[in-house]
């Protein structure tokens, strides 16, 4: 295919005990590959991308199967991202604390995602590698943010926060 230079070609390609009349190698040219090159390729096949799949050829043309698999590879980047910068470090094997800590480093990510897209909105440029808000300088602006949010130290108590929306039949204990 890259010989031949082809934008995209589909293989019938069967890996052990897998079927070759079910199963495809896909290479699809990658602009972006060739774009972000200093210099020229040293293999024609280094422009390329390569997928394997069960897809038929016909049920699904190369460049969207490609659209696909790079919004996959978005979402496993975002999780690599959410894991290294913003998920606190436990030891806990309390599978319900561990699910806490993913789920509000994720609202972290949001927010660092949110805070990037307004600073590309109000510079009007591309905020590619390098010149996005970091997730370090995110958590310092968050910690250095000087307004006094009025949290008190000690928490109120449940029914104060949550006024009448209890049952008539519930009763405080000291856990609340």
């Amino acid at each position: 295919m890259a010989w031949a230079d082809l934008r995209s070609s589909y293989y019938p390609y069967g890996v052990g005990s897998l079927d070759e009349d079910s199963y495809y190698a896909v290479g699809l040219k990658s602009d972006k590959t060739v774009k972000l090159r200093k210099s020229d390729a040293d293999e024609p096949i280094d422009d390329y991308t390569y997928f394997y799949t069960n897809l038929h050829p016909e049920e699904v043309p190369p460049e969207e199967l490609g659209k696909a698999y790079r919004r996959r590879w978005g979402i496993e980047t975002d999780f690599r991202k959410i894991k290294r910068d913003f998920l606190a470090k436990s030891g806990s094997k309390n599978p319900a604390l561990r699910a806490f800590y993913f789920n509000f480093a994720a609202h972290r990510f949001n927010i660092w995602t949110v805070a990037n897209i307004l600073r590309a909105e109000e510079t009007g440029e591309d905020l590619s590698e390098g010149k996005q808000v970091t997730p370090g300088e995110l958590m310092q602006a968050i910690e250095d943010d000087p307004r006094d949010l009025q949290i008190p130290t000690e928490p109120p108590k449940t029914r104060q926060v949550f006024g009448d929306i209890f049952d008539a039949d519930w009763a405080p204990s000291d856990a609340d």
